[in-house]
């Protein structure tokens, strides 16, 4: 067979049918809806990019547990620990009430701001504990203490001045409609210690405790 034959065999473009037609034809609007499709599916909308707000309250109310009036509550915002050489003399209890049903992430978190004055002196770490809730119509007292579930973290309580603001996230927890906890100078400390303080998370300098959720 001529060589010629040959070469124009294998330089002549594909031949087309019918079929091969029809389906390069519907190939390309599929293609084409297919990336569309992962494109839609991998952009961000922007509620993916809204950020959430947290909300910070203050304790519903602190109640210092005092041993010299041990039948008597002590409802407010103050915050008091106390503890001789061997036994406490104070502890705090506090608690958060109406927390909402939608409440998502609650952790309870401490300020403490510049600080001209110590608000602790000598023995000054505390344990923070986990309780049973309790809300002002069951108020403990020193006779009467809330039940302590687990201690969730221990805090040092500055005994000095200070020169930068601090927020410490203590503990986290589950949604309850009341969260409770209870704080006590730690029992290893063989000193005299006190801490004393009101607390107030409002305005640019906020000290003590607050609970944060929704972030």
């Amino acid at each position: 067979m001529p060589t010629a034959f040959f070469k124009t065999l294998l330089h002549s473009p594909p031949l087309l049918t019918p079929n091969s037609t029809h389906r390069m034809k519907i190939s390309t609007p599929i293609t084409a809806l297919a990336m569309l499709a992962t494109m839609t599916i991998a952009s961000p909308t922007s509620v993916d990019l809204a950020a959430r707000a947290c909300t910070t309250i203050s304790p519903s109310i602190i109640d210092v547990l005092d041993s010299a009036n041990p039948d008597s509550p002590s409802p407010g915002q103050h915050f008091s620990l106390a503890r001789f050489a061997t036994e406490h003399t104070k502890i705090s209890a506090l608690t958060f009430t109406g927390i909402p049903n939608d409440a998502t992430g609650c952790m309870l978190a401490i300020d403490i701001p510049v600080l001209t004055h110590p608000i602790a002196q000598g023995a000054n770490q505390a344990d923070i504990w986990s309780t049973d809730p309790w809300d002002s119509t069951s108020l403990p007292t020193w006779n009467n203490q809330p039940k302590r579930r687990e201690m969730v973290e221990t805090y040092q309580f500055p005994n000095t001045q200070t020169s930068s603001p601090t927020h410490t996230i203590l503990a986290s927890n589950t949604f309850s409609s009341t969260l409770s906890w209870v704080a006590l100078l730690s029992t290893w400390q063989t000193t005299l210690g006190t801490v004393d303080f009101l607390n107030s998370i409002s305005g640019g300098n906020p000290i003590g405790f607050s609970l944060v959720y929704n972030c």
